[in-house]
């Protein structure tokens, strides 16, 4: 019988770990979504050049052209990617990611509790039946 307990433990705790992982992992990183903004930026460098040479653009256009991109680009590299409440707000992220774990660990012995009721209130229900219909009574 204990064996059958810890198998059954470890068993819910894999299943429970296995579902609440995604919902306790942090988020990643911004660095993914900065690479495709230098490689926009590269494009566009790319596209200026070849409008270059084939002449659909001036020298001095181009020119103008490239500063635009190289202001866009050191506009991106300034933007601060985490605003001032950062932390505040990763933990508030945190406390509801683990809020969220207990709710749905928690959820099936709470959904155990009304059974426990039931079974005590058909007791109660079956002994105040017999206790009415004992022979004598009446």
């Amino acid at each position: 019988m204990i064996w059958f307990v810890i198998v059954a433990g470890l068993l819910a705790a894999t299943t429970l770990a296995t579902i609440l992982e995604p919902i306790i992992r942090q988020p990643r990183s911004g660095a993914e979504e900065e690479e495709p903004v230098a490689t926009l930026f590269r494009r566009q460098l790319a596209a200026i050049d070849e409008e270059l040479t084939e002449g659909r653009v001036t020298p001095d256009q181009a020119g103008a052209f490239r500063i635009e991109i190289m202001r866009g680009l050191l506009a991106a590299a300034n933007r601060e990617p985490a605003t001032s409440d950062a932390p505040t707000r990763r933990t508030a992220e945190i406390c509801w990611r683990f809020g969220i774990a207990i709710a749905i660990g928690a959820s099936p012995p709470a959904g155990s509790v009304p059974q426990g009721y039931g079974r005590a209130a058909r007791r109660l229900v079956r002994a105040a039946w017999a206790s009415a219909n004992r022979p004598g009574r009446g």
